[in-house]
């Protein structure tokens, strides 16, 4: 495996943002050079990406974390209208 083990990408709120997020994952999923995830990594995006869609902020944040075990996390961050410390990111691991 190559690269940094962590990348994050601050993408729009648009009707694209899951298209964005998804080749996002899919270009660090391929400089780490693993392939198999890469289906169940975007499933589980969607959902991710689906379930902060109630956020007002403009922007969402993703990152994706290469762990020490060889898995994969996958955190997705938004600003939103409540107190950030009662609600921490929603994350996944593939």
């Amino acid at each position: 495996m190559t690269g940094p083990s962590r990348y994050t990408a601050l993408l729009p709120r648009t009707p694209y943002t899951a298209a964005l997020a998804q080749d996002f994952v899919s270009s660090v999923l391929a400089v780490w050079g693993i392939d198999d995830a890469d289906s169940a990594c975007h499933h589980n995006l969607s959902a991710l990406l689906a379930h902060a869609e109630h956020a007002t902020h403009p922007t969402v944040q993703v990152s994706i974390e290469r762990q020490p075990n060889g898995r994969v996390r996958i955190g997705i961050t938004h600003e939103a209208d409540w107190d950030p410390a009662s609600c921490p990111p929603t994350t996944m691991r593939c």
